[in-house]
């Protein structure tokens, strides 16, 4: 496979995705109908395969570096995403909690 660099091991590809992901979570939150949160996963299907795909194909990364950074942005938005639910509850018991003593 000649013609591939080595020097992007995929660390640019896991911050897009992460961001889009990001994203795609605080949208997902403000839209309330079905056919608008399948849209919403529709576009960002299309646009993180779409990076994937074009690190490939312009040669910046091997294809195991992009399916390692699909796995690690998962795993990353995951923990991310759970802590922030569980960041989230806890700050609405502790303001139920403050009303009431009010």
């Amino acid at each position: 496979m000649s013609g591939y660099s080595l020097q992007h091991k995929g660390g640019h590809t896991v911050s897009l995705l992460v961001v889009y992901g990001i994203l795609l979570f605080q949208l997902w939150g403000r839209s309330s109908r079905l056919w608008g949160r399948f849209l919403l996963v529709c576009i960002a299907s299309v646009v993180i395969l779409g990076i994937g795909i074009s690190r490939i194909y312009l040669r910046f990364n091997y294809p195991s570096n992009i399916v390692n950074s699909y796995f690690t942005m998962g795993c990353w938005l995951v923990v991310a995403i759970s802590f922030y639910w569980r960041w989230k509850e806890r700050h609405k018991k502790q303001k139920v909690i403050n009303e009431g003593r009010v």
